[in-house]
């Protein structure tokens, strides 16, 4: 009798021990989403490039700091909305919308970047140079679960570019009026230490002088060798 009523209980045992252990696979998974999710958290909270994540039809998932303070979206606020509700990006040049570089990545699963110089418009209005680039993202198995955003502020960049441009423009007014010109044409710097040069000189202050305008980069004082003391 107590070997049939044994019996009996083994599929009831066998039931139990299999939902424990489902049970316990369940919040193992949970554990692990949870560690994934807080690990994720904080490397996009830690990268200095704005990173916006969607699901696989191109809804935000998650948008980083940096990527709310250019767009002007808080996570909470973005979260559930289209890509493109929250990411408006213009052509600088044209005023026109820029390349949907998410959807091609959401249709083709490959990774893109926006060419071109581009504009970000924010929620108020404000209007940021960027680069952008996207990628999609893939499971285990290679499904599509969504893409990831990342773009970059250009502004200064785009300063550094302009004052670049400036000096180079004013180098070829330059070059051309001492090409232009046969007098000798120079700048003149006294450093702290009370050395000097001639950081530029006209090839003519050769014929004059001697020394190299090579040379009278780095020392001065060639120049003044050659000059008489009631002139100098």
């Amino acid at each position: 009798t107590i070997g049939a009523d044994l019996l009996r209980m083994v599929p009831f045992l066998a039931e139990g021990t299999l939902f424990s252990v489902l049970i316990e696979r369940y919040r193992d998974r949970k554990r692990h989403r949870s560690t994934s999710h807080r690990f994720r958290e904080v490397t996009l909270a830690s990268i200095g490039d704005a990173v916006i994540m969607t699901d696989a039809i191109g809804n935000i998932t998650s948008l980083n700091l940096e990527a709310e303070r250019l767009t002007g979206w808080e996570n909470h606020q973005a979260a559930g909305r289209s890509l493109g509700d929250v990411v408006k990006v213009i052509n600088e040049e044209t005023r026109e919308p820029g390349e949907d570089v998410a959807k091609m990545v959401l249709r083709l699963g490959a990774a893109a970047s926006l060419a071109g110089h581009n504009l970000l418009v924010s929620r108020i209005g404000r209007e940021i140079p960027i680069t952008e680039s996207v990628a999609p993202v893939m499971d285990p198995d290679g499904r599509l679960e969504g893409i990831v955003v990342v773009f970059r502020d250009e502004s200064e960049g785009r300063k550094a570019e302009a004052e670049l441009q400036k000096r180079l423009e004013l180098q070829e007014q330059v070059a051309h009026i001492v090409n232009a010109t046969p007098a000798v044409i120079y700048s003149f710097r006294q450093r702290p230490d009370g050395t000097t040069c001639f950081p530029f000189a006209s090839a003519e202050v050769e014929q004059f002088l001697g020394p190299s305008t090579e040379d009278l980069a780095v020392d001065g004082t060639l120049a003044f060798s050659r000059i008489h003391p009631d002139d100098l």
